[in-house]
């Protein structure tokens, strides 16, 4: 569906428990169809494994909720980076907690939750796995859908402007082909009155008689409607309905070209761009607002960025102040000085807090601005203020 290079979902699964002898028999229990995964029985390591293998799926096997949550508190505290590391979370819990599970997940601190201890029932939580699997790959791959649409559209707006031209052309070729042929049967009528004029004033001096003359001129008169004019008229009448079928059918044409430019535009209606070359930045930021509902373009450079918002008004641009090429600063002026795209909002992206760089940013025409790393309340509160001015 498309030319882009995406690497493939990284199945690794972390266990973190506080029961050396329950996480033995998930590592068992996981590995008949997952494979190999990691576990860690005490705080410290599960961190450690979290940082350094980025997990797929974390699974939090915690005697307790409250040390579960204490856990994943945690590796915030640590892990600065962890809101760019996408994951799926699913906590394992006693029958009776299931109820402050369900809480948890709603509250969106869980993806998913098991309330099956002891494991009666295995199956259970090899699916609830496969699940957040399967999860994690339609979250890592639907922002391709709308990069696909986003071609989709573009290209149908080029055959469209392309159709329209020869439509154009078409039509002015055609009436060139009326005017010229009604220019031909005049010239030929002409040439056939000249003729029969000739013949007669030829004939003028044999002994031909009178009533010949007006009959040989009868019969050019009647050659000259019965063919030429009916005949002329005939083709005129025939390029002209061509002309109406063709006028018909680009008008049609047209009305499904608008149908999908709306669809398109309703799309837009809930996207943002997010500009920046780090590629795993962008991925992982992605899925984050993706799991917000939010639909992302994503593009690597300044200059393709400019490209694009030829054909595509997005809500929102997320801008990386430090790119090679082109970079933020020099893109952010360019769209603040395009009447086009003047009034779109910009937040820049930055790795530091300097007081020059935001006044710079802010000064060029950004929005707003979000220091790289920031976690996910700080980094959504601050697109939907920019999306709310």
């Amino acid at each position: 569906m498309t030319s882009r290079n995406v690497k493939p979902i990284n199945k690794c699964i972390l266990i973190v428990s506080d029961s050396a002898d329950e996480l033995n028999d998930l590592q068992y229990l996981l590995t008949v169809d997952f494979g190999h995964c990691l576990k860690a029985d005490n705080e410290l390591e599960g961190l450690r494994l979290f940082n350094e293998n980025h997990p797929t799926v974390l699974i939090l096997a915690f005697q307790e909720i409250e040390k579960a949550e204490h856990f994943y508190l945690s590796l915030y505290r640590h892990d600065s980076q962890i809101h760019a590391v996408p994951h799926q979370t699913l906590l394992l819990c006693k029958n009776n907690e299931s109820s402050k599970a369900y809480q948890l997940c709603k509250s969106g601190t869980f993806d998913d939750y098991v309330a099956n201890r002891p494991l009666y029932d295995p199956f259970r939580l090899r699916l609830s796995v496969v699940q957040a699997l399967n999860r994690r790959s339609q979250e890592r791959y639907s922002y391709l859908l709308n990069d696909q649409i986003e071609k989709i559209t573009d290209g149908l707006h080029q055959f469209d402007q392309f159709v329209s031209r020869k439509f154009t052309s078409g039509g002015g070729q055609q009436q060139e082909t009326i005017r010229a042929f009604q220019h031909f049967t005049q010239n030929l009528a002409t040439g056939l009155k000249q003729l029969e004029e000739n013949l007669i004033e030829e004939a003028s001096g044999e002994p031909l008689q009178a009533m010949d003359k007006e009959s040989l001129s009868h019969q050019f008169d009647q050659f000259h409607k019965d063919s030429l004019q009916r005949g002329s008229l005939n083709v005129v009448e025939q390029l002209n309905k061509t002309g109406n079928w063709m006028e018909e059918f680009n008008n049609g044409y047209k009305d499904y070209v608008e149908t999908a430019q709306q669809e398109n535009e309703a799309i837009q209606a809930k996207q943002i761009m997010l500009v920046d070359d780090d590629e795993f930045y962008r991925d992982t930021l992605t899925t984050m607002l993706q799991e917000a509902g939010i639909h992302v373009l994503e593009i690597g450079d300044g200059r393709t960025a400019l490209t694009k918002l030829q054909h595509t008004k997005p809500r929102l641009i997320l801008l990386d102040y430090r790119m090679p090429g082109l970079d933020g600063i020099a893109t952010l002026k360019q769209i603040k000085s395009n009447p086009d795209t003047s009034s779109i909002p910009v937040i820049m992206l930055t790795g530091v807090s300097a007081r020059e760089i935001v006044d710079q940013c802010i000064h060029a025409g950004a929005t707003d601005y979000i220091v790289k790393p920031s976690d996910r309340s700080t980094i959504l509160a601050k697109i939907d203020d920019a999306l709310k001015r």
